[in-house]
């Protein structure tokens, strides 16, 4: 129970968030990787809070200050049919991204998941 108070137990590693579109024949991706040290020693909170922290401000940040026509969008529509700055109020604070693209794909995640477990024994 120490590990969720920090002050008592720092956390070691990073978190990782990000987006991976898997395609036939290729795949994009773009993630973003923070050490816990780094925004612990600038926040006070683990980097797993801050990049949750992140996604609630840049959703709110839409909502408050862009004008989105009513109506349900899947995230991808959200982007490009409408006027936001959602990159610009993501980018705020967490800074780095890496994007990028494999020129193969590995196939669907369950796929990969069932693949690796079958020969993992847990």
């Amino acid at each position: 129970m120490k590990v969720r108070e920090q002050l008592k137990a720092e956390l070691d590693g990073e978190d990782l968030v990000g987006v991976l579109i898997v395609y036939q024949d290729k795949e994009h991706y773009m993630y973003n990787t923070l050490k816990n040290r780094d925004i612990f020693s600038k926040y006070k909170i683990n980097a797993t809070y801050f990049q949750v922290a992140c996604g609630i401000y840049t959703s709110l940040s839409v909502l408050l200050m862009d004008e989105i026509p009513k109506g349900v969008y899947y995230v991808d529509e959200l982007l490009l049919n409408t006027n936001n700055h959602y990159g610009q109020y993501l980018t705020f604070y967490m800074t780095s991204f890496v994007i990028g693209e494999n020129n193969h794909s590995n196939g669907p995640l369950l796929h990969r998941m069932r693949k690796v477990n079958q020969y993992v024994k847990i």
